[in-house]
């Protein structure tokens, strides 16, 4: 079962975790190489960012030697440890791809019906792929295959996929991918102050993440219709645009407004968002220092806090480690002629903005109930049952007692 201070003795060993800036990141251009124009909705990875350094810090868990000395936590490095090598051998063996390594970024376009039901998307992996990866997979799940340009598609449980003249690798419908496979398929051009071509400058800022939203009339309506009158379909109607960017330092936001009075109330959300965001940084120090100073008095009362009381210093380092002092720098700009807001808050690494402090509680949860499902429980008591009390057993038969019988034919002597 895992306590408090396997907890912290787990997260400790996990503060390596964290997003790196990546000067490979592909541009806007090359992300958007096969976009799907009419798309609602464009979600973005720059898997190389933090895949590769968390995945170090995940499987070097069991040589941590505070992991080590807890035989419950040490069995959960290795587990844990066991379960991705496994993924990464697998994927290894049957199709020449470590997934936590060679892709380096994830990109899907989304479309949705004037009713906002979503249609199949169109995904594209970049990264170093063998030239043959589409073939070991057809050959593996018995799929036919159909050549284009010299390169193997296949269709697999309705989607097709295959690889660009470029090396990415294209999934989703017939409709959208062959055409984008072929050789003679042309990246699309963005007009100047078009949509795309914003979302195309967000991307050269090489976001770790980016989600781009375009809200056309139609789902607009379906979206108020779905949620009713409210502060949330208010902002999903009147926006034309919204970008959401995470950065290895900082997070962002791009937001058009349908109208002047619409940014005005997005501007004031996010002043609001972000002292919250401040707050959230210094709050849990403030209350780590309160319980480091007040844990003393408890000493001897109880065998979790003395073990609390004995790692103090690991509390407010942990701490540290997980948020930032709430002084990142914000940068809210507002353009009325455009009806645009954007919004960049940044600080030296991304939990001085975006604090995982505000998850802590949920880990150690999670992390407290998955030592209580490992731990053995004890057999099942059987409830007592009350035995009826025994009856004596009657005494045995005296000698011309009752119950005796005489022997037939005798007759009684006369003297």
């Amino acid at each position: 079962m895992f306590g408090f201070v396997e907890v912290i003795t787990l997260l400790l060993a996990l503060s390596g975790f964290g997003v790196d800036a990546d000067p490979k990141a592909p541009t806007g251009d090359t992300v958007l190489k096969f976009a799907v124009e009419d798309a609602d909705a464009v979600v973005h990875l720059d898997t190389q960012a933090f895949l590769p350094r968390n995945i170090k810090v995940v499987t070097g868990l069991p040589d941590d030697a505070s992991v080590k000395q807890i035989p419950e936590l040490l069995a959960t490095a290795k587990e844990i440890k066991a379960n991705v090598e496994g993924v990464r051998g697998m994927a290894k063996a049957m199709a020449g791809v470590d997934p936590f390594t060679d892709i380096s970024s994830a990109t899907a376009f989304v479309s949705v019906d004037d009713h906002g039901e979503p249609q199949p998307p169109l995904i594209v992996l970049r990264g170093s792929f063998p030239s043959d990866l589409v073939k070991k997979v057809a050959k593996m799940t018995g799929a036919a295959t159909t050549p284009i340009d010299g390169r193997d598609t296949m269709e697999l449980e309705g989607m097709v996929v295959g690889t660009a003249k470029d090396g990415a690798l294209i999934a989703g419908p017939r409709a959208l991918v062959e055409p984008r496979v072929d050789d003679d398929w042309k990246a699309p051009r963005w007009k100047r102050g078009s949509l795309w071509s914003t979302i195309d400058a967000e991307l050269d800022a090489k976001p770790v993440v980016m989600v781009a939203l375009k809200a056309r009339p139609e789902l607009a309506k379906a979206a108020r219709d779905a949620t009713g009158d409210n502060f949330l379909s208010d902002l999903i109607a009147g926006h034309e645009l919204a970008i959401f960017t995470v950065h290895h330092d900082g997070i962002g936001l791009y937001w058009k407004d349908r109208s002047k009075a619409g940014m005005q109330r997005v501007a004031l959300a996010a002043e609001g968002v972000f002292e919250l965001l401040r707050a959230a940084n210094v709050a849990p120090r403030a209350m780590a220092k309160l319980a480091v100073a007040a844990l003393p008095s408890y000493a001897g009362k109880n065998k979790t806090l003395d073990q609390l009381i004995a790692r103090k210093d690991d509390l407010i380092k942990l701490v540290d480690e997980y948020s930032g002092d709430g002084k990142f720098d914000l940068k809210i700009k507002q353009d009325a002629k455009a009806r645009t807001v954007t919004v960049r808050a940044t600080g030296k690494k991304l939990s001085d903005v975006l604090p995982a402090t505000m998850l802590l509680p949920g880990v150690v949860a999670a992390l407290v109930m998955r030592g209580e499902e490992e731990a053995p429980m004890p057999p099942p008591r059987r409830p007592a049952v009350k035995q009826p009390a025994r009856k004596a057993p009657p005494p045995p038969p005296t000698k011309g007692g009752l119950g005796t019988r005489k022997p037939s034919g005798t007759t009684k002597k006369s003297k």
